[in-house]
């Protein structure tokens, strides 16, 4: 006891007139009756004192009471309470920053390489308390979860198991738990198979008890009483509202949760599942990773891989693909211990259409786990013979597969095909879609500028806003917003100047209003081919730090790499033609490392403009004839007519008057008329008339660029077009 038989008042208020002073006292719970009078005596009598008393109780255990009886020192907090007002600070509520500073000074009190995952796990643990946080980092190393390197710091070791609690602090929380009713405990326990966040009704309903009853009981009795949860609030599901709950601390759960047998888990686990399952009904997609585990811990394995399904889908349709793939690949695993029947097929079969989709997006459409899972849906599709939109799904990843190793001839059989199932399917009209924007982009890759209008307009004529979910979930973008970007490119080739700029706004606007960034990705993709063509570097320079940015952090390498070949030609263009080649160069590089081929002629043309830039056509004349043969070689014509003309302009601008330049000037346009793409016909033409003009070929000069210039009916202000009709005023 801290009292004394003369009143210790005067005393002290002598000494803090002269020195400030400071009392402490530490576990209150356990003060005897003297001890809390005395206190009270003391802070009744504090008014206009420099006495200072800092007091610290466990307020479950003075809720707790004392002998059955009320514990003395709650009228004492309710006294002061009243003449004080806020007088006491909580630390169950310490705000989360304080508590991962203190874990962050207690795992630095040594020397560590820790990582911040690390680091994060042991605040997620334990909320910063105090006496949890230093006993399961000490448990930590000495189970050698955590080790000393060469060095003497601490690092993680090769395995980190979190579900092991230390003596003391399962000491602590049993003490905790063991004061509780058999009711309140059983509650707690059904809570914590459901996880540190639980629902009320769930519980509820598993111990058949009145829902408002078990409301009030955690509330009340676990929550402001004995601290060992909290509430969360509300959420509205259909036409239920759910009470959302967590546990203090994430180890009061694990130690419950530790506590039941396997069997009691497993069947815990179903119930737990069964009753979500109910509550949430049609929303049950939204916790399909939640629903997903306690089926699997409940042993219903089939059960458990149509919700990971359903997880990756969801993870997909928002451009998380990496989780979409963690999601699929664990449901891959658990289908290995179901016997091998057409159901555990069915279910592969959807399992490896979506890991298809999850890897194009993540890793390229070139990467191998792309072939080897859509190869793979092909064969499960043609066993079962029973799916054809399956079977197209298959056709249309091994077909972005070929498309992106420029293998275009046998891309567009593909297309071809999956126009032919879509005949005998019940999505006929979704299969055309994607058949039709599988052909535009085939058609526009060979040079086929019309064919890829005509499939991008089909494209959209077949396409319905109630796709937009399932084309995204099954074939990894939006088909409506891609076909209008192509549709784009074709006008633009094509010579319909404005009508493409609206067109790629419109596709722009659209892929922005979706919010699903692999699309809006795919779409500042194609801004990559739009704006360079058009001269307009600003537009160019804005699309690909767009891109960069979204890619980046989004990790889509594919438009990565295209995104920073277009940066670096931009910036080639500003005078900073080393940094621009050395970015073209590691855009190249990023391509490249995922067997991507698609582009490369037009990439190593974009290289050899920027090597153009310093006077270097030694440099850039070996990248255009390895653009040329790439043509020839995989039939990607789209830059055919492009890469002749730059050829015909580095060797003019180079001081070279020779039939060489002039050959490839003619050889461009003949390629242009060809394709009908006026827009390169144009600029060959302009630089062909240039040469003619120089050799005093005037009229010869004006008549070609006049007739090719009167065909364009719009895109005046367009940056060749002005060029044009300069040359033709100076030709007159």
């Amino acid at each position: 006891s801290i009292a004394e038989p003369d009143d210790p008042v005067p005393i002290m208020a002598e000494v803090a007139g002269q020195h400030p002073l400071l009392l402490v006292l530490d576990d209150l719970q356990w003060a005897d009756g003297a001890s809390i009078n005395l206190l009270f005596h003391l802070g009744k009598r504090l008014s206009g004192r420099r006495i200072f008393i800092l007091a610290a109780y466990r307020p479950e255990e003075v809720a707790s009471g004392r002998l059955g009886d009320q514990h003395p020192l709650e009228k004492v907090l309710a006294e002061f309470k009243r003449q004080y007002g806020d007088v006491w600070i909580d630390l169950n509520e310490m705000p989360e920053e304080e508590g991962r500073e203190f874990v962050a000074d207690v795992i630095d009190g040594e020397p560590n390489q820790l990582s911040a995952s690390f680091r994060e796990g042991l605040y997620k643990h334990t909320k910063g308390h105090p006496l949890f946080t230093v006993e399961l980092l000490r448990d930590l190393q000495e189970r050698g979860n955590l080790i000393r390197d060469e060095n003497g710091r601490w690092v993680e070791g090769s395995k980190l198991d979190w579900t092991v609690l230390p003596a003391r602090v399962e000491g602590v929380i049993e003490e905790r738990i063991g004061r509780l009713e058999e009711n309140l405990k059983e509650t707690l326990t059904i809570a914590s198979v459901e996880g540190e966040d639980f629902t009320a009704q769930v519980v509820a309903r598993i111990r058949e008890e009145d829902e408002r009853g078990l409301v009030r009981k955690l509330s009340r009795e676990l929550d402001k009483k004995h601290h060992l949860v909290m509430e969360l609030g509300s959420q509205q599901i259909s036409t239920e509202r759910l009470y959302l709950y967590r546990f203090r601390h994430a180890l009061f759960q694990r130690h419950l949760y530790n506590r039941l047998s396997e069997n009691e888990r497993s069947l815990l686990h179903g119930e737990v599942g069964d009753v979500l399952e109910d509550l949430y009904g049609a929303s049950a997609e939204k916790i399909a990773v939640q629903l997903a585990w306690h089926f699997e811990e409940a042993g219903e394995i089939a059960k458990s891989i149509s919700y990971l399904e359903l997880a990756g889908k969801n993870s997909i349709e928002v451009s998380a693909n990496q989780e979409a793939i963690a999601h699929l690949n664990k449901g891959h695993q658990l289908l290995t211990s179901l016997p091998e029947t057409s159901e555990r097929a069915r279910q592969e079969l959807g399992l490896q259409i979506l890991l298809g989709n999850a890897f194009m997006n993540q890793y390229g459409y070139s990467a191998p786990e792309v072939e080897t899972a859509f190869a793979r849906t092909m064969k499960l599709s043609e066993q079962l013979g029973e799916s054809s939109d399956d079977l197209a799904s298959a056709y249309y990843g091994l077909r972005n597969f070929h498309f992106v190793k420029a293998n275009h001839t046998r891309a567009l059989e593909m297309a071809q095909e999956i126009l032919s199932i879509s005949t005998n399917s019940d999505q006929s009209t979704m299969l055309r879609v994607v058949g039709h924007l599988a052909q535009t982009t085939s058609h526009w890759a060979m040079g086929n500028f019309e064919r890829s209008l005509e499939n991008a307009q089909q494209t959209l004529a077949h396409y319905e806003p109630d796709q937009q979910h399932d084309l995204i979930q099954k074939f990894g973008h939006h088909h409506g917003v891609i076909s209008m970007g192509f549709a784009a490119i074709a006008q633009q080739w094509l010579g319909y100047l404005d009508q493409a700029l609206k067109s790629y706004q419109e596709a722009l606007g659209w892929a922005r209003e979706l919010e699903h960034p692999y699309t809006l990705a795919f779409t500042l993709g194609l801004g990559t081919l739009i704006f360079p063509a058009r001269r307009d570097f600003e537009m160019s320079k804005k699309v690909a730090a767009e891109l960069i940015a979204l890619t980046t952090e989004m990790e889509f390498p594919f438009w990565l790499g295209l995104g920073r070949i277009t940066s670096g030609w931009v910036k080639s263009k500003e005078e900073d033609i080393k940094g621009g080649i050395e970015e073209i160069h590691k855009g190249m590089q990023i391509l490249e490392s995922m067997g991507a081929e698609l582009r490369k002629p037009n990439n190593l043309m974009r290289l050899a403009e920027a090597h153009s830039n310093v006077g270097s056509t030694s440099e850039g004349l070996p990248l255009l004839n390895e653009a040329l043969e790439l043509v020839s070689k995989s039939g990607e014509r789209t830059w055919e007519a492009e890469i002749y003309w730059t050829k015909g302009k580095l060797l003019f601008e180079d001081g070279i008057i020779s039939s060489e330049a002039e050959q490839n000037f003619d050889k461009a346009i003949e390629v242009a008329r060809r394709q009908k793409a006026k827009f390169c016909e144009l600029r060959a033409t302009l630089d062909k008339s240039r040469v003619l003009q120089m050799q005093g070929e005037r009229k010869q000069a004006r008549r070609m660029l006049a007739e090719i210039y009167d065909w364009f009916t719009e895109g005046h202000d367009s940056p060749d077009l002005m060029d044009a009709r300069i040359l033709l005023d100076e030709l007159s």
